[in-house]
Formats: structure tokens, sequence, C-alpha cells
């Protein structure tokens, strides 16, 4: 309730506060010595202001009465909302400390992964990433296709397809980490979700996401898909990854 309205029913209370003693006093008690200033002639029978005070009770009572009452509703009605305030707070507090924990997992995860053997040896990240890409760029020779339709099915198919059966499962922990912190992200409101999305391209650099991300495509609609696509995290190739495979695509 802003102060106008405050104020508004401050006067409106008072107003009907004084029009029954008004009354009162102008019906029967009279109004005397009007030149020399002394309006009201109050009387000194203790029975009189018993039936003043019952007066009162008959004309006010019930107009303070729908006064309490209304402030009664009021008080409630303000409670409910900023129990619910409350509670959105709580929730939204809750759902950034799931996220950002879960954010932590999955960047230790990633730190600490070890990549398959490729030409009879260890190899890093960096390694196992350019080899997958250039695998990539040979499945866009054979599915090419224009920037526009550059999609999720599209993405779906190449990775797929490069990703064998041997490699096939090799984020599948981390997967299931970014699946959680995918429906996290939804669960928030708009603006808690926007800053989850913001953080997430801050910790994790767009060629893991790419990976995350194309785990999560299968080239239909299943849950891991819609959750995706609803989540607001946008399925961007990697700068490296697209250049290699611009010159497969058609104008």
């Amino acid at each position: 309730m802003n102060k106008n309205s405050i104020l508004a029913l401050t006067a409106i209370s008072i107003i009907f506060g004084l029009v029954p003693v008004i009354a009162y006093f102008f019906y029967f008690t009279g109004i005397i010595n009007i030149n020399n200033y002394e309006l009201l002639k109050l009387p000194f029978v203790n029975e009189t202001w018993g039936n003043f005070g019952s007066y009162l009770s008959g004309t006010s009572g019930s107009v303070f009465s729908f006064f309490s009452l209304v402030a009664v509703i009021y008080s409630l009605n303000l409670t409910q909302k900023m129990s619910l305030s409350q509670l959105h707070l709580t929730r939204s507090d809750q759902l950034t400390s799931e996220f950002n924990l879960l954010l932590d997992t999955l960047t230790k995860l990633l730190e600490q992964k070890e990549y398959p053997d490729l030409f009879d040896k260890k190899c890093s990240f960096e390694t196992f990433k350019d080899y997958i890409y250039a695998k990539i760029c040979l499945e866009s020779q054979r599915h090419p296709t224009t920037k526009d339709n550059l999609d999720f099915a599209y993405v779906s198919v190449l990775t797929d397809n490069a990703l064998s059966n041997e490699y096939i499962n090799i984020f599948k922990k981390e997967c299931d980490i970014y699946t959680v912190l995918l429906q996290r992200i939804l669960l928030a409101p708009t603006s808690l979700s926007e800053a989850f999305i913001a953080i997430l391209y801050a910790k994790i650099n767009e060629d893991y996401l790419f990976f995350l991300n194309s785990r999560q495509l299968t080239g239909n609609l299943d849950v891991k898909t819609e959750r995706l696509k609803f989540s607001g995290v946008s399925l961007t190739v990697p700068e490296k990854l697209m250049s290699t495979i611009s010159p497969y695509m058609k104008d």
C-alpha cells in the first residue's frame, strides 16, 4: 500500500469517526452561544455519556469493524506475498548452489579427463579434438549443407558418425552432469537462467561445449534434445571446426 492510499484511508477513517460525534451533539445536546463561540453544550450526567457510548458503538463501531476487517485482509495478503517472495528467493538460492556445485564438478572432470590412445600413444584433449574434428570434416564432405541449415540434426549426423563406437561414450559421465545442469537452467527464472548460461560460457570453452551439446543430440527430438533446445544454450560450432568444414558447404 503506497503513501497516498494510507493518507486517503486515514482521512476517510477520521471523517467516519467524526460524523457520528458531530451528529450526536447537534441533535441531542444542541448548539448554543454562537456569538460567544461556545458551540457545544456538553452533558454532565453519567447516563447521558452512557447513551453517547451506546450511540457510538452502534454507528462508528460497525464502520471501524469494517476497516479492521479490511486491514486484516490486507495484512494477510501482504504476508502471503512476502512468503511467496521468500519462497522464490530460497528456491533461487537453492538452484544457484546446485548449479555451481554441478558446474565445478563438471569442470574438474574435464580437467582430469584421460583420452584414449591415438597413434599408439596417450593423447591430450587438443590432439583428441583435432582428430575428431578431422573425422567430422570428412563427414561434412559426405553430407554437405549450407550455413543456414547448420542445425541440431546436421550436427548430430556429423558427430554420431565421427564418434564411432570406440569414442561414443567418451564423455558419458560429463554429459550426465551436463544434462542435470541444463535442467537447472530450465527450472530457473528467466533472469537467473541467463546468468547461469553466462557462467557456463565463461567456465567451459567452446570445444568442450560442442562435445557436450552434440551428445545431447540423437537425430530426433527426444528428452535430451528438447532440454537443450529450450534451455537457451546455443549450439555453436567452434571456430576451428567451422573454418574446417566451411569449404565443403553449399552456397
